[in-house]
């Protein structure tokens, strides 16, 4: 019998990429000979306006996208479609990822498909069930979840279920039994080098489409490490890292040789024919000056435009330069907080203002564009405090106007300091999950409604002051009001701020 495995890929509406990890998983088991399929929930629109491309424009943090028209949304209701693609393809193991952000998404696929084919053997991995295994286990529709790495533990369960008939102890899982849950310790990490390079191939087209500075472009994603050495407390990279010492798992953060990386573009671009390359890392300028040169010299040939992530403290002129001359296109760069205190000594970010200054003014000499992520609503910040985060990126737009700024509302990661640190604070319930959006103009924490209030207001005014003169403050501040004059001003500075925006 052929092993069939249907991927579940839960994800908010119009939030397109090509996930690597999945991508990942999917490559070992059909290097096994196992057939796969991709269910996703991109495309299903929900109630209400929650385009994360139209919001995000809305809020001035990136240019209305003008061919979003090609994404054509599903027609069909995405349990019926579930179902449809259950009964064709008829799979004997269900595979999903599980995140804060569609947690609740993700289970209710396993539902539907629990209620309608019992015998299907469904199994969750991802950050949620590796940081938080106890809540999730505990959902009825989950046969098993998978705690670390996924990728032998699921050949592992595969080769149990199908070839002998019973899914076994699995190194990596907590299977469900009649007389309890069996819970195997963590697999060994994976070496990086053994894996196949991520498999797009079953993914819906449209996943690839990924805007960029008012466009969206066919765009593959490209993997250079797994984790993330540093100790930012609103990322689960620290505990992860935690979690497989602690175990004898292995080191977390691992790079790919420069070697692999490089064969990883040539297959990916020879398959998809991408538009666009995205890289992956979170540091991406992290790496030594031999593996950098390799990497200029390696993409000489390929030349597509890409886009990187990096931190303030790797942003070099000469290092900038290379890259811009065989095709670097943008950045991100993570700003998150004004405050040099609190960003120090509350999210352990220790970069220099002066430094974030440094790395606007060498963008600016290069003419290269960039993003700033922000974040608002810390537990126990101030509105002064969110306030000097505007005023940083202010001075940077001031240097170089060619900056954005990204804004969201923080709303923690379980198994992340800032979660323990809100937990402490009653600002959130231990035994349930959060739903939340990226662009969103909420939290899901447990603030007074005026403080709430105040977020949402700030938020969507963030670029607001960011952009306009000082001389402005009180009508933006007029504009943070959801009253019908506060939307008027709104409404009017926007449209100002589009009438004096760079071409």
């Amino acid at each position: 019998m052929t092993p069939r495995v249907l991927f579940l890929y839960p994800t908010q509406y119009r939030v397109t990429g090509l996930p690597a990890g999945l991508g990942s998983l999917i490559a070992s088991v059909r290097r096994d000979g196992v057939e796969a399929r991709v269910f996703d929930t991109a495309f299903y629109p929900p109630p209400g306006e929650q385009n994360q491309n139209v919001i995000r424009a809305r809020k001035g943090m990136s240019k209305a996208v003008a061919n979003e028209n090609i994404l054509a949304d599903n027609t069909g209701d995405m349990i019926e479609d579930l179902l449809a693609a259950v009964r064709g393809f008829k799979p004997q193991i269900a595979a999903l990822s599980l995140l804060e952000p569609t947690f609740g998404t993700g289970v209710a696929l396993a539902e539907a498909i629990k209620r309608s084919h019992p015998e299907i053997f469904i199994v969750a991995g991802g950050v949620f069930p590796t940081l938080s295994p106890e809540l999730t286990i505990k959902e009825p529709s989950l046969d098993a979840i998978c705690l670390g790495e996924g990728e032998e533990p699921l050949r592992l369960l595969v080769d149990n279920i199908v070839r002998r008939g019973d899914p076994g102890e699995v190194p990596g899982m907590w299977i469900k039994r009649a007389g309890g849950v069996v819970r195997s310790e963590p697999a060994p990490l994976h070496d990086l080098a053994a894996l196949p390079h991520p498999d797009y191939t079953l993914f819906d087209p449209r996943l690839m489409l990924k805007p960029m500075q008012g466009r969206l472009y066919r765009m593959v994603n490209i993997v250079t490490s797994r984790g993330c050495p540093f100790q930012c407390t609103y990322c689960a990279a620290p505990r992860l890292r935690s979690f497989f010492k602690q175990s004898g798992s292995g080191v977390y953060f691992r790079n790919l040789s420069m070697q692999r990386v490089i064969e990883q573009l040539q297959h990916q671009i020879a398959v998809h024919d991408p538009e666009f390359i995205y890289f992956s890392s979170e540091t991406f300028l992290a790496m030594d000056d031999a593996d950098f040169d390799a990497f200029v010299a390696a993409y000489r040939e390929i030349r597509l435009p890409f886009w990187i992530q990096t931190r303030f403290e790797t942003v070099e002129k000469k290092r900038l330069q290379a890259l811009k001359d065989v095709g670097l296109y943008w950045l991100t760069l993570g700003l998150e907080h004004g405050n040099p205190e609190f960003r120090r000594e509350i999210l352990r970010r220790n970069y220099s203002t002066r430094q974030a200054v440094e790395a606007a003014e060498i963008l600016r000499d290069l003419n290269m564009g960039a993003s700033l992520n922000n974040i608002i609503g810390f537990p126990g910040e101030s509105r002064e405090q969110i306030m000097e985060t505007i005023a940083v990126n202010k001075t940077l737009h001031e240097i170089h106007p060619s900056l954005e700024s990204n804004v969201f509302i923080f709303t923690p990661y379980r198994g992340t300091e800032l979660f323990d640190r809100c937990r402490a604070m009653g600002l959130v319930d231990e035994d349930s999950h959060l739903e939340w959006s990226p662009a969103a103009d909420d939290t899901a924490l447990a603030y007074p409604q005026e403080w709430k209030a105040a977020l949402r207001g700030l938020a969507r005014t963030f670029n607001l002051y960011v952009k306009l003169p000082q001389s402005r403050y009180p009508e933006i501040a007029l504009a943070e009001s959801p009253t019908a004059e506060g939307q008027a001003m709104f409404a009017a500075l926007q449209e100002e701020l589009r009438g004096t925006a760079p071409a």
